[in-house]
């Protein structure tokens, strides 16, 4: 049985990894008025090279999220499989910053 402190840091590194999962949505939702009805969805050194309708970037930002929903499905809460969940939960974290940040370039850049 968890104590009452070993759930409270559960709860709080659940909390963390949520946010951090939720992080690109919300910067999607906060720029999605003034983002162009195209946008660059490839890049190469001469620039864009490939562009897509921004309601694509919707299911960019929903990967990690639905990613990490999956975790516990393809690795069952035994002791073994713990490392497993631990490193989907940092791949997953270190996804969602990426997007963050080449959400936040790309919006600055077009303007």
């Amino acid at each position: 049985m968890l104590s009452v402190k070993q759930l409270s840091g559960f709860m709080s590194r659940k909390a963390i990894t949520l946010t951090l999962l939720l992080l690109p949505i919300g910067c999607l939702l906060w720029q999605w008025s003034s983002l162009p009805p195209q946008v660059p969805m490839h890049f190469s050194r001469g620039g864009a090279d490939s562009f897509g309708d921004k309601h694509m970037l919707i299911g960019f930002v929903l990967i990690p999220l639905l990613l990490y929903a999956a975790l516990p499905f393809m690795y069952p809460a035994e002791a073994e499989n713990d490392k497993h969940r631990q490193i989907g939960t940092g791949v997953m974290i270190f996804l969602s910053l990426v997007l963050c940040v080449l959400l936040l370039v790309g919006i600055l850049a077009s303007r």
